[in-house]
């Protein structure tokens, strides 16, 4: 399992180790690769350009990067730490100071990584990303961005069909697909919130357990999608096809319903308002809560 992790970590792009490692957001990846068509820039010097990281950062990911990995002689984290611009000796130093003041601390190697997460000088996700990929550490999670930055890439360039979409966890905080095709796409625990899918086609696809708080879904066709558990509260549901899909214990609090059709729906102990004052469709078909009236809520039976 170790040695998968370690070949497909030699072929990953500039932009997919940055946002793996936290180092730079999706939505920065999602400019620079905008701005990337309009010029000969490459993106480490457009998010460079921009400020969002440092030039000794980008040419350690570059050039020293695939060369560590690859290496069976590992130096300490502090060192590629160092190395990589993420930190410098006057902070080490301070922390090991600061470190040296903490008695209670069981595990004082543990702790000294915990002090700079603490401190804000580094997040954690960025910890994790090097004690995974150096050290093989299983402790820690990994996250990888090699489809949605391929899915990101590939839309800004102009296509649209993303169907069959293994996004299982994926981290897509505000990102733009408008009318795409990620039909049987698996977005199962995938960060959405915020996200602008408004008039693509979700049919059969998995939602469960993913967090669209906030999301603008317009138009978006949920035919037959499953959404346990899926938090949709204060999102924008406005004409969603909901037809057979699969609500059960989904959180609709707060959420813009506006000629949005569940028929054939199942929404059994999803979060509901108890009055809608604008058009909603649903069937005979529709499973509600028995203590669910949505007549007296305001729904339209078609």
């Amino acid at each position: 399992m170790n040695m998968n992790i370690n070949d497909n970590r030699h072929h990953k792009l500039l932009g997919e180790i940055l946002v793996e490692a936290g180092l730079i957001s999706i939505i920065q990846i999602e400019t620079a690769l905008g701005e990337q068509l309009k010029n000969d820039l490459k993106i480490g010097e457009i998010l460079i350009s921009h400020g969002w990281i440092k030039q000794s950062t980008i040419d350690f990911f570059l050039e020293e990067w695939p060369k560590i990995i690859k290496s069976d002689k590992k130096k300490s984290l502090i060192f590629y730490l160092l190395k990589s611009g993420l930190i410098n000796t006057k902070i080490v130093k301070d922390l090991a100071f600061k470190h040296k003041q903490k008695k209670s601390y069981k595990n004082k190697k543990d702790s000294f990584y915990e002090l700079i997460i603490k401190e804000g000088y580094i997040e954690k996700i960025t910890i994790d990303y090097f004690q995974i990929n150096l050290f093989n550490n299983s402790n820690f999670n990994i996250y990888h961005f090699t489809e949605p930055y391929k899915i990101l890439k590939n839309y800004i360039k102009g296509e649209t069909d993303f169907k069959q979409s293994q996004l299982i966890k994926a981290r897509l905080k505000g990102i733009t697909l408008k009318d795409v095709k990620l039909d049987k796409s698996d977005f199962r625990c995938a960060d959405l919130r915020s996200c602008n899918l408004s008039f693509s086609s979700l049919t059969q696809s998995n939602l469960n357990w993913a967090d669209l708080h906030k999301a603008v879904l317009c138009g978006v066709n949920l035919r037959q999608s499953w959404l346990q558990q899926a938090n949709l509260k204060e999102s924008c549901l406005e004409k969603v096809n909901f037809h057979g899909a699969n609500l059960k214990f989904a959180n609709l609090r707060n959420a813009y319903l506006l000629k949005a059709s569940f028929s054939n729906a199942d929404l059994r102990g999803a979060k509901l308002a108890s009055h809608y004052p604008y058009d909603v469709y649903y069937n005979s078909k529709t499973r509600f809560d028995d203590d669910f009236d949505p007549i007296a809520a305001g729904w339209i039976k078609k």
